[in-house]
């Protein structure tokens, strides 16, 4: 019996109102802190 897989593979892109550096350094790892969190309860793989 045959089985069906698929990949969805997303980039996500942020940016701020009239490109203006909002996101610091601190924000910036802080960020990357958080999403990485929130994707891996989800089991989202890399």
């Amino acid at each position: 019996m045959g089985q069906s897989l698929s990949q969805l593979y997303i980039h996500l892109t942020f940016g701020t109102k009239g490109r203006k550096p909002f996101i610091t350094d601190y924000i910036r790892s802080n960020l990357h802190a958080y999403m990485a969190t929130i994707l891996k309860n989800m089991k989202a793989r890399h």
